[in-house]
């Protein structure tokens, strides 16, 4: 395989070019690797979904089709001279089918189906299936896991990288293993964290285990700051000592646990329950953090809060300190939508900033929240256990 080493087209390569990069961090050049249909469980591995249509699209060429009904996609991928990468889902009596634009030429009616592998968690899973991406230094091999689900009206497709690259890298005088994944599928592996899309990540592994990084301008390792350079194509990483990096403090109740914050710099944790977590100046976003309390009765209450999809930022600045308001009292949410001729209910807590809410009491689920429905005029009146959320 082709890999990139021309000097001159180093801007193009890297998202992250950083000034004295150069000063005695050397490039780690890493294997490529794949996974098999059923994924790396142990791999940040996102089901990414994709947008579908019964309509096929007018620039790409088509196959002949065997089944009663297709289903267009296509995956957004920056490796492709065209931006995207072609599929169809060719669903038969019995068949089901899938295309794949696999030498990116735009066009379907080249390219042999291939079959479905395997069922998981109510999906079914092809392939894997090979991208050959075009480049000026050759073509660049890439991994794919196309899963659809049921036929239908609310029929979904999804894509799963199935590859990464992996190696082992010096960082500061100590050997870690080091794995890169393209978590959103689009072909290339140093995409940097934001709020409207998902970050590719970067998985250390060294003396006290494996840590998960998402992609940003600086690694912290072993309680360091490091400026990370990561090829576009994954083939190769370098970390660097950072210097002269304005720094702030995120201060968070005694009573957390654990913090995850991410923003364009990268991702950070609290090494300790409580008190306060250093990182770069910058706009980070709550990912992760957990909560402890203990009741009059000795029972011990944790929440556990992840990432919504209306988190609100907040700003560290340099030499500054941001106080987290993170614990109670929490929002109790209700979602009804209408889906397949019946209504579906989602109860839910949310966070100050956001957050999605869970608890537990003596490490067991609570009780599920009910819901009453009644009609005017009293005719209808029953009491549902919210099961799923």
């Amino acid at each position: 395989m082709a890999r990139r080493c021309d000097i001159g087209i180093l801007a193009a390569i890297f998202i992250f070019v950083v000034a004295g990069a150069g000063s005695g961090a050397e490039e780690t050049w890493l294997r490529y690797a794949t996974v098999g249909a059923s994924g790396a469980r142990n791999l940040p591995m996102a089901f990414n979904p994709l947008e579908v249509s019964v309509h096929p699209p007018s620039d790409v060429a088509m196959p002949g089709f065997s089944g009663w009904i297709q289903y267009y996609g296509r995956i957004e991928s920056l490796m492709s001279p065209s931006g995207s990468v072609a599929v169809v889902l060719d669903v038969g009596n019995d068949n089901r089918d899938i295309y794949v634009d696999s030498n990116c030429d735009g066009s379907l009616a080249d390219e042999k189906p291939v079959k479905s592998d395997v069922i998981m968690y109510g999906r079914t899973a092809f392939g894997p299936v090979k991208v050959v991406f075009p480049t000026d230094d050759g073509p660049v091999a890439y991994h794919i896991l196309p899963y659809s689900g049921a036929p239908g009206e609310n029929f979904v497709m999804y894509v799963s990288s199935a590859c990464y690259y992996e190696g082992t890298v010096n960082v500061g005088g100590v050997s870690y293993g080091v794995k890169l994944v393209d978590t959103n599928c689009n072909g290339t592996f140093n995409d940097a964290f934001s709020k409207e899309a998902t970050s590719d990540t970067v998985v250390l592994g060294g003396p006290g285990g494996e840590t998960t990084l998402l992609v940003g301008r600086y690694v912290e390792v072993g309680g360091n700051l490091y400026e990370a350079e990561i090829a576009r194509d994954g083939a190769y990483v370098r970390f660097s000592p950072a210097t002269d990096i304005a720094t702030g403090k995120v201060l968070v109740p005694g009573e957390v646990m654990t913090l995850t914050v991410a923003g364009e710099n990268g991702s950070f944790s609290l090494a300790s329950p409580g008190g306060s977590l250093t990182v770069p100046a910058g706009d980070y976003y709550v990912q992760s953090w957990t909560l402890q309390r203990t009741d009059d009765k000795g029972i011990t209450w944790t929440v556990y809060a992840a990432a919504g999809a209306d988190a609100q930022a907040i700003s560290v600045t340099a030499g500054g300190e941001t106080a987290l308001d993170i614990s109670d009292p929490f929002k109790a949410t209700v979602d009804v939508a209408f889906r397949g001729g019946e209504y579906v209910i989602n109860g839910g807590l949310k966070g100050r900033l956001g957050e999605r809410i869970a608890v537990t009491a003596a490490s067991r689920s609570v009780a599920k929240p009910e819901v009453r429905i009644t009609n005017a005029d009293g005719t209808y009146d029953k009491t549902f256990s919210l099961e799923y959320g």
